[in-house]
């Protein structure tokens, strides 16, 4: 019984740690997410640009039940709030607009943060049709409608920053 009770002490203060270190994330935001420009036109071309997309609260979806419900339900999304879908493989992921309120820009990534597609302003009146994107990805960003433009994201461009090493904040 004495092991027993050392392992489920154990699992309780790393459980606690872990909700401790979310809650503060979630509190506390990440300020420091930057889109890299890959194109050659933009600068010298010897170095990709750094633009900041204010994006504070990135929502990670990485379960099938949380990648089929995905901002579906919710009324708006808050200022600088991102949806990030983390998938296992890459693939043509399809995304669509099932029980949205509000207009969204779709970012599809691949397994370097390299834009492969771009869908922008889609609306919840779309639904059912189904968005799929022109080369395989990994990831799926989903942010407020009209960032895309906003920032000049375009395909090829690498999102970086928080977007990986930093993913957090359940849905």
């Amino acid at each position: 019984m004495g092991k027993v009770a050392y392992l489920l002490i154990a699992a309780v203060s790393i459980s606690a740690a872990l909700i401790l270190f979310f809650l503060k994330v979630e509190k506390d935001g990440w300020s420091d997410l930057k889109l890299e420009v890959n194109d050659p036109d933009v600068g010298s071309g010897s170095r990709p640009e750094r633009r900041d997309l204010n994006l504070a609260t990135i929502l990670i979806a990485d379960t099938p039940e949380e990648r089929a419900r995905g901002l579906g339900g919710l009324e708006k999304l808050r200022e600088g709030e991102a949806m990030l879908f983390v998938f296992d493989e890459p693939a043509y992921h399809s995304i669509w607009m099932k029980d949205m309120n509000f207009s969204i820009d779709i970012i599809w990534l691949d397994e370097n943060y390299r834009v492969v597609d771009i869908k922008e302003r889609v609306a919840p009146e779309t639904y059912p049709k189904i968005f799929t994107p022109r080369d395989e990805a990994s990831y799926v960003l989903e942010t407020k409608a009209g960032l895309v433009p906003e920032e000049g994201i375009k395909a090829g461009d690498i999102l970086g920053g928080g977007l990986h090493g930093k993913e957090v904040v359940g849905h």
